[in-house]
This record gives structure tokens, sequence and C-alpha cells, in this order.
């Protein structure tokens, strides 16, 4: 089902820097990444085709080292490429997830290098609209591989489903999850979790117009930002903006991991991809502790996923420091 779009998209409010003292939690971590990804299948490079929009999306596919256990289906931000979130990727996998990781035609990598006008262009909502409508294809593939058993298909459990994705790619799992803003929606009901990284809402409207775009959000969502995730595009975005996602979602099965000194960036799970488009300075001690700040978001995303789709207990945590927050409501 393709999706519409009445209005034009809200304005963000202006930046403001916030710090916020945190839980010091534990994790019960499983070993660091490397551990988790060192027997893992090259990845496989395909494109699948949606006769119904006449449209070719180039797909990323890491396959566990066994059977696999679920499925993510993973959103780039802007500008991004099907390589995007490989640090997540990884350990997603190595926890025994095929990771479907989506390129999206016309607000990705390739698509900005038509100057301003075609940065423009990409973050219209038709992008948006076309991003949730490749997430929707996407879960039909693989519904459609599984029952006809082709290769490992078959073995694929559709019914232990995730989405997820960072900053455009967030607001993409989103409504996935069941947001509704500006006459965009299309929640897809077989996803049983979601993980957003660096999500917005605009917070031209207070909390109470938020949760009411968030209210269908029902299912277990984990909201990932951190102290320095601003804005990128002299858009407005704050961290105050993107941590609103979890306060307006509705209490029962959410959680948040809060990084103090983390930016937009270090939720992308790979520097090599950043955007030359984007004119947002990274402070020195933010690229200092990336690979430590990686190594936290891939394990703690990782054992929430399991808890999710596979009944296993997350347990307390270990490895945050004082000003980090993981949080669930």
């Amino acid at each position: 089902m393709n999706l519409s779009v009445n209005h034009s998209p809200t304005p963000f409010v202006s930046r403001r820097n916030i710090l916020t003292a945190g839980l010091g939690v534990g994790f019960m971590g499983a070993g660091s990444l490397n551990a988790w990804a060192s027997n893992l299948p090259d990845p496989q490079s395909e494109v699948w085709r949606d006769a119904s929009r006449s449209r070719d999306l180039p797909v990323l596919l890491r396959w566990p080292a066994d059977k696999p256990k679920g499925v993510m289906v993973y959103s780039h931000g802007l500008g991004g490429k099907k390589e995007g979130g490989d640090y997540w990727g990884k350990a997603w996998a190595g926890a025994g997830l095929l990771v479907v990781h989506l390129q999206h035609p016309g607000s990705d990598g390739p698509s900005l290098k038509g100057g301003y006008s075609a940065l423009r262009a990409a973050m219209a909502p038709e992008q948006l609209i076309a991003r949730m409508n490749d997430v929707r294809f996407a879960i039909a593939e693989i519904n459609r591989r599984h029952a006809s058993g082709a290769a490992s298909w078959g073995s694929v459990p559709k019914d232990k489903m995730a989405v997820g994705g960072h900053s455009f790619g967030a607001r993409t799992t989103m409504l996935s999850a069941g947001w509704q803003r500006n006459g965009i929606s299309g929640a897809d009901s077989q996803p049983k979790a979601f993980v957003a990284l660096s999500p917005a809402l605009s917070i031209k409207n207070n909390l109470e117009q938020s949760r009411r775009e968030m209210a269908a959000v029902t299912r277990p969502f984990l909201v990932c930002t951190g102290s320095l995730d601003g804005e990128v595009l002299n858009n407005g975005e704050t961290p105050e903006s993107r941590r609103m996602v979890y306060d307006a979602i509705p209490a029962g099965k959410k959680a948040l991991l809060w990084l103090d000194g983390a930016d937009h960036f270090t939720f992308g799970g790979n520097e090599k991809l950043i955007p030359s488009t984007f004119i947002a300075r990274r402070e020195q001690a933010t690229m200092d502790m990336e690979a430590a700040q990686h190594e936290r978001v891939a394990r703690i995303s990782t054992a929430w996923l399991k808890e999710q789709l596979f009944g296993q207990a997350m347990g307390a945590a270990t490895g945050l420091s004082p000003a980090d927050q993981f949080l669930r409501g």
C-alpha cells in the first residue's frame, strides 16, 4: 500500500544545548563486537525490484553464521547508503539476526550530488513516503522469499522482525511503528520491535501534541540519542527534540539509551559515510570516544532486541558513564 501526504513538514525549533546527569546503570555484556562478528559470512549486495512502483532498491544482506533467529530491516539517514549502520548491523547479525540494510533512491548519497536543490528535494515529505514504502516493500519481499523457500530464506523467522534506522531512517522507523504526522502514516503490523537512532519530533508542537502523534506506537521501541545530538543542517533539531520521541511514546514498552557526549554522527554507525553536505562541526572529544560509544550502542541495542524478539531477559547493565542513561518506561 502506498502512502500519501497532505501537508508540508513542520520546521524544527532552534538549537539548544543540554547536559543531563543520568543514572549509572549496568549492562550484562556478552563479549566485544569483534567476538560477536568474527565468524559472519561476507555481506551480499543485491537489487530488489518493486514492480508496483518501478523502483529498484539496493540492499545489503548480513546473514548470521547460523540459521537466522529473526530479521532486522534497517534504513539509513539522509545521504546515506546501504553500508550505513554497519557497526550495529554486524552486532545484530552476530546475535542471530538477518540484517537487511536498505538504500533509498532519492534520499541516498548519489541523490545529494546536485547541490543545495538536490538536498532540499531529498528532504521533501515525498521522500519520507517513498522510504516508508521501501520498508513495506522489503517486508513483503522477505515474506515472499520465505514462502518460496528459496535458498536460506525459508529458515528466516518472519514473525521475529524488527525495523531500525538512523536520522531520516529513524523517522522512517517511527512511521513503521505508528507515528502519524502531517498526513503521513503507514504503520506495518508485522515488526515486533523498533530501534530509532537520532530520531526527532518537531517541538513547534508541545509534548501533548507529540504524544497525540505517537499514540499508536505501542510496540517495543528503543530510542538512542545523546547530549550533543542536535542539528546538522541548520534545521533546528536539539537533543531535547530527539529525546522527546521517547517522552511522547505511551508508557509500557519503550526504552531510551542516552549517551553523554554523543553527537548525531555517533549514531550513524559508520563514520566513513558522513555526507560532506552536512555542516555540523564535531567536537574532538566526541570523535575520540566514538569507538567506545559505538560499542555501547551495539551492545545495548543487541541485548534489547534479543529480549524483545527472543525473550532473553536483558538484565542489568554495566559499561555506561555516570552521565549516560538507560531508561525504560
